[in-house]
């Protein structure tokens, strides 16, 4: 029996939770015959002071796997010898076969730390060995036993010949090109079209996929008809930008291989485009196309840009999947069945061209969407803005969110936060160009931790073609997080993976049955102008906007005058769209419909439309209406007063039917879903212009819920001021600060405030008065950075490690003079900090704001006000892995609970010791759980994050609970290190106590505990005697 007092306990605990097993991919010969490991991205060369450099490895079995024979090797390319040495043995890949070395500000945190500016940036090398080898700092350059190795180099002029011909012999030092991002940049691994592994420009994704694809995107802009005259493809990527290593190619779809390959080499003109033209007398294109390269227009194919280059020996080979960039699938109008090139469409619809387009092209466009764009047939414009539909015309728009789950207040509240932080950063990427109250009618849905936020487009505003499409691809692809309570974070698209359920209503956030997928009837056009009526159609969408099987879905058409099905169409086969829609229409209808349906299909009125979901059951023509398997329904009339009762009250009891006003457009009209998307609501539909393929006309626009923010809504200094510091960048030497954040009302005028610096003692050390007006976001910086609204001055602190405070005041600085005691007259906010809990100065305390203990041992990145998890009306004062000046701050947005269970021996304890805790034994412990948690899962866990902590005892039991904060890509691991603890062997002084379980565990472990005389082990042995 061991006995142990209670702070004996804590570090006894401690010791238990460091406790590792793995369970890894040895690393021999022959099991790395299935993957390898590699150098995936490396940052050698950050903005500023290189705070955020990191190399991580991946292996390509994409499992956990073993690193014993590993050494990760850095040269200099002046002297071609080491610089720094980091051998890898015990450690492993994480679960996904990703390893990350780096500075401690990289996030998520590495598993082996470097000081800040380490890594050199060139021209230097990296290089991966396996083996017994000797390596050592200073030992010239080898290739003995090497893996992988990356040369690379900051400037064009820069050499590197030796560690070239030695690593890498025949390949260029790799230029880590500063302009690609205006943020930060990597050198990034990518599998090429032929299979091979080769680095790349990307954007920084420590220790997850790389962005292969560009950033910004280089896509297939424009592709000329099969019918054209001449063949031209445009590809657009960013202004006088260097497009290399992409390979365009042409694809037979008869036989699925490649007919034609071309290398891009070349710069994008100042508006982003790249000309690829057959040869002919006035061609103006960057690379010419030799004139037998054409489409086919018979049997379809497609158009492809992959990774890659010299791409001549892929002739007559099927296409490869690896590599892929982007493509257009086309096919001919006659003869539109299943597509052999589906695989390359990438979610967007294929182009069916007719045999009169001469002049029409595949462009891509934004015409009636908020997300990215794509192809549909428009007139040609080789070199030019595409010929997209005007965006005068009032849209909606969709915009998604990832978030750590739902359960978000309702209301309005969120629904405009979400809309200020949408049109603030638009107008930050674009300022100028877009106006305050751009958008309407904001709402907001919420599932599967996504949220949609809709809004349309404000009509009495005009735009420039383009403009507001060009800023929303921007805003979607910039990872941009807006706090909303929780943080929001901007995702490229609203195709996340959702669960396929039914579409609940947009009022409510609750669960959706899961019983059918989300698919709903939104547009009908059931009489077109004409005796022939060649344009009718009926339009389905997935308001989630992604891509849904259609397996199982029914389409049937009712008479109502004998109340029978006179059309059926199963749609098994088939599948909404990337940006959901589908389209049922006859052969004249543009765009081109997914189902073709005869001329003069779709009756008048009094009739219905209605949609069935009855998988492995059908609906026969002449049948009588059915209610079995309703999803949705459109009962309608084309006069008022025509009879429609039985089909009302057997599809949509209750309900008037809807009239089409034949006179409502000169040209032709439909009825469209406008007012909801609850599905069987008739009150939903009414009429409006034709939109096939696109979002509805709905053209009624409500008052706005937006407040219009102009340059007259400038706060003056009159005005009462709403301020807060909302993070500050806190540095353990004698510079306290790298940066602070004072964050409020857009366009506050901070003149008249000042920042204020107190020490352990209360006193004023330095302090000092801003200039100026909070951003659009509104944010206001203070740093070195060039671009932030204010320069830091420079600072110094009295001791380190010491309580310090950071006060806002109104008043000037000579109101504050240094050497004064603290004064709470003025105070708008304050951050009160210290670097041990037994160092807490309560003189600091009295600016009555909350405070946080950083503990010394800590390398803190920054100090952020957050959400609280648990209580989201008051917020946390945490550490954060992760800076964002400028922007939301990227907090812990998860919690995940845990609680460790300890049985006592003696049934007969009194417990009494244990009702009041110490709080200083509360700290005590939350810093023992801390450094476990770190040490288990590798992931940020500051004592900071350990929240709502509690120790019971009670009937023999002994527990300790709480929640833990953490991002949503570590909660799973907090989860798991919750249940090691309580699952791993351990020893202790050479002697073995087997595990440490919960109470109710079953097993043959055993610890005993002595905490102040009471006796605790699994509760298995409570009726056995010692």
């Amino acid at each position: 029996m061991v006995e142990i007092g209670l702070t004996q306990f804590l570090v006894l605990l401690g010791t238990l939770i460091f406790a590792e097993s793995q369970n890894l991919i040895k690393n021999t010969k022959e099991q790395k015959s299935g993957g390898r490991l590699i150098i995936s991205e490396v940052n050698a060369d950050n903005p500023g002071l290189d705070t955020t450099e990191f190399v991580e490895l991946f292996h390509t079995s994409r499992q956990n796997v073993s690193l014993d024979g590993y050494t990760l090797v850095f040269y200099n390319g002046k002297t071609n010898m080491a610089y720094k040495v980091l051998n890898l043995t015990g450690l492993s890949t994480d679960n996904r076969g990703f390893f990350l070395i780096g500075s401690l500000m990289v996030n998520p945190r590495p598993s082996i730390i470097v000081p800040s500016n380490t890594i050199q940036n060139g021209p230097d090398a990296i290089a991966l060995y396996f083996g017994d080898g000797t390596y050592r700092e200073n030992m010239k350059v080898t290739n003995k036993s090497l893996e992988d190795a990356l040369v690379h180099k900051a400037k064009p002029t820069e050499q590197a010949d030796v560690l070239q011909n030695i690593l890498t012999p025949g390949i260029e030092a790799f230029l880590e090109d500063a302009s690609f991002h205006s943020a930060d940049e990597s050198i990034g691994r990518c599998m090429e079209m032929d299979g091979q592994w080769t680095f790349r420009m990307t954007h920084v994704s420590p220790a997850s996929e790389n962005y292969c694809k560009g950033y910004p995107a280089v896509v297939i802009n424009e592709v000329s008809s099969p019918y054209a005259q001449d063949l031209y493809v445009e590809i657009r990527g960013p202004p006088s930008a260097h497009l290399s290593d992409l390979v365009l190619a042409f694809i037979r779809g008869e036989d699925q291989e490649l007919y034609h390959t071309a290398d891009i080499s070349g710069h994008t003109n100042k508006m982003g485009f790249y000309l690829l033209e057959n040869e002919n007398a006035s061609n103006r294109a960057q690379q010419t196309l030799p004139e037998s390269v054409r489409l086919f227009r018979k049997g379809g194919g497609a158009v492809a840009l992959y990774l890659g280059k010299k791409s001549g020996n892929l002739l007559n080979t099927r296409f490869p999947t690896s590599g892929l960039v982007d493509a257009v699938v086309y096919g001919d109008y006659e003869d539109m069945g299943p597509h052999p090139l589906q695989d390359l469409t990438m979610g967007d619809p294929i182009i069916y061209w007719h045999s009169g387009d001469v002049n029409i092209s595949a462009s891509r466009c934004n015409a009636t969407t908020g997300g990215p764009a794509f192809f549909m047939l428009r007139g040609n414009s080789p070199g030019q803005t595409n010929d997209c539909p005007s965006e005068n015309k009032p849209r909606n728009f969709s915009i998604c969110f990832r978030v750590p789950d739902c359960s978000l207040p309702r209301g309005d509240l969120i629904t405009l936060m979400l809309l200020h932080g949408l049109v603030d950063s638009l107008q930050v990427l674009s300022p100028g160009s877009l106006p305050a109250d751009i958008f309407t009618d904001p709402s907001f849905t919420c599932q599967s931790g996504v949220i949609t936020l809709h809004v349309k487009q404000n009509s009495s505003i005009t735009l420039r073609d383009g403009d507001l499409s060009n800023v929303l691809e921007q805003f979607v692809t910039s990872g941009t997080t807006i706090a909303v309570g929780v943080n929001a974070t901007v995702l490229p698209s609203c195709q996340a993976s959702y669960a396929t359920t039914l579409l609940p209503d947009v009022s409510t956030t609750s669960p959706p049955d899961s019983k059918s997928p989300a698919v709903i009837i939104s547009e009908i056009n059931p009489n077109t102008p004409g005796a022939a009526e060649d344009t009718e159609f009926v339009e389905l969408h997935n308001p989630l906007n992604f891509s849904v099987s259609l397996a199982g879905y029914w389409l049937v058409f009712y008479n109502g005058k004998n109340n029978l099905a006179y059309y059926t169409l199963d749609l098994k086969g088939y599948r909404i769209d990337k940006r959901g829609y589908f389209l049922v229409g006859s052969a004249k209808v543009s765009p081109k419909p997914n189902v073709a349906m005869p001329y003069n299909t779709l009756q008048n009125g009094a009739d219905a439309v209605a949609l069935y979901y009855r998988p492995g059951k059908g609906y026969k023509k002449n049948m009588e209406v059915t209610a079995d398997g309703l999803v949705d329904a459109v009962v309608y009339v084309s006069q008022v007063g025509d009879d429609a009762e039985r089909l009302l009250k057997d599809l949509t009891p209750g309900q008037e039917a809807v009239h089409e006003n034949e006179r409502f457009h000169e040209d032709d009209e439909s009825l469209s879903r406008c007012n909801g998307l609850v599905p069987l609501s008739l009150s939903s539909f009414q009429v409006t212009r034709i939109t096939p393929l696109a979002d509805n006309d709905c053209t009624t626009i409500r008052p706005s819920l937006h407040p219009q923010m102009t340059s007259s809504s400038v706060v003056t200094s009159g005005t009462p001021v709403s301020l807060m510091i909302s993070e500050v960048g806190v540095l353990t030497g004698s510079e306290p600060y790298n940066f602070i954040e004072l964050k409020g009302r857009p366009g506050t005028r901070v003149h008249g405030i000042t920042l204020v610096l107190y020490d352990m003692d209360g006193k004023v050390y330095d302090r000092f008065g801003l200039e100026g007006f909070l951003g659009l976001n509104g944010f206001y910086v203070i740093s070195l950075n060039a671009t932030s609204e204010q320069r830091l001055p420079s600072l110094s602190r009295p001791s380190t490690f010491s309580p310090e405070a950071l006060a806002l005041y109104t008043g000037s600085p000579e109101s504050f003079p240094v050497g004064s005691g603290l004064t709470q007259r003025g105070l708008l906010d304050a951050v009160v900090y210290s670097w041990e809990s037994s160092s807490s100065s309560e003189l600091l305390r009295d600016l009555g704001q909350e405070s946080i203990t950083l503990y010394g041992e800590q390398r803190l990145f920054s100090v952020s006000r957050c959400p609280h998890i648990l209580d989201f009306h008051n917020p946390l004062l945490l550490p954060v892995p992760q800076p964002s000046p400028g922007s939301a701050n990227l907090c812990p947005f998860s919690s995940s609970p845990f609680q460790l269970d300890l049985c006592i021996k003696d049934s007969n304890t009194n417990c009494s010791g244990w009702e009041q805790v110490k709080q200083q034994t509360l700290d005590g412990l939350k810093v023992t759980l801390s450094a476990s948690i770190e040490q288990d899962c590798s992931c940020f866990s500051p004592p900071a994050y350990i929240q709502d902590l509690k120790v019971r005892c009670a009937k023999s039991r002994l527990s300790i609970s709480g929640e833990a904060l953490t991002f949503h890509k570590d909660q799973h691991l907090i989860q798991t290190w919750n249940t090691n603890l309580l699952n791993q062997p351990f020893t202790l002084h050479d002697r073995s106590f087997g595990s440490l379980t919960g109470c109710s565990a079953q097993g043959n472990g055993m610890i005993l505990f002595d905490i102040e005389n009471v006796f605790l082990l699994p509760c298995q042995y409570i009726m056995s005697p010692l």
